[in-house]
């Protein structure tokens, strides 16, 4: 998150402040992720862009997350059906995103 919205991460009295963004956590200082109605991650196989069918210009100014996806990653429960550990990593990271971004310092 530090990366995608260009500032230091703090947390002080159960809220999440990135730059000018800001998010009430539980008293736990988590929060719950909010899935989409089904799993349509979209990603880029790595071996897409070893093999050079992709051009490296496609990741210019992104924030690139590497995940492992293979036949024996673990699968978790979730609202849409189980999906591998790291597709749930990414759609936290999505959500905590689309939160962040959202939200405004009060």
């Amino acid at each position: 998150m530090e990366l995608a919205l260009g500032s230091k991460a703090t947390i002080h009295d159960q809220e999440l402040r990135i730059g000018n963004h800001v998010i009430t956590l539980d008293r736990r200082l988590q929060i719950a992720t909010r899935f989409p109605s089904r799993d349509d991650l979209e990603y880029i196989g790595f071996d897409a862009l070893l093999d050079g069918k992709l051009d490296a210009k496609t990741f210019h100014d992104k924030v690139v997350i590497l995940g492992y996806d293979g036949n024996r990653m673990q699968k978790l429960p979730t609202p849409m059906g189980e999906i591998k550990a790291h597709r749930l990593f990414c759609y936290g990271l999505f959500d905590l995103y689309r939160r962040m971004t959202s939200s405004r310092k009060r």
